[in-house]
């Protein structure tokens, strides 16, 4: 339907007068229209890099909506934390979030515990905020 057209393609407003990474929808482009030869009508991704699209109905699609609207709340909590440890810093900041991505995207500990992410690196404010991203949506749709 028409909200879901809405959220799939309009950008969340954001208070913060900051334009780095915490200033965009978190779920930008998780979920799509398929394209017209798709038997579903919606396709969505569980992935950081928009690799490997799955199938959704429209009643899916707006399931996804629901969890994203509910996840959004969690990283604005996240994001605020964020800001008042890095009081107004933006360069501090922006270090927090990029450290985040890269924890989330490299997984240190996996190679030395066979495990994902350290204790210490479960608590890094900024890999919190990679995790709900894709994990809310990974573990919604298993």
């Amino acid at each position: 339907g028409a909200g879901i057209r809405t959220v799939m393609s309009a950008p969340a407003q954001d208070a913060s007068p900051h334009q780095g990474p915490a200033s965009q929808d978190v779920f930008a482009g998780v979920l799509r229209r398929a394209p017209p030869a798709q038997q579903l009508p919606f396709q969505y991704f569980q992935d950081r890099n928009k690799r490997w699209p799955f199938s959704t109905s429209a009643a899916g699609a707006e399931l996804l909506q629901r969890l994203f609207a509910d996840a959004r709340k969690v990283v604005e909590i996240i994001d605020s934390t964020i800001q008042q440890q890095c009081a107004a810093d933006d360069a501090a900041r922006e270090r927090v979030l990029s450290a985040g991505v890269e924890l989330y995207a490299r997984k240190p500990s996996i190679k030395n515990a066979d495990v994902t992410w350290s204790q210490e690196e479960y608590r890094h404010i900024g890999l919190q905020r990679e995790y709900v991203k894709f994990k809310s949506v990974q573990r919604f749709t298993e």
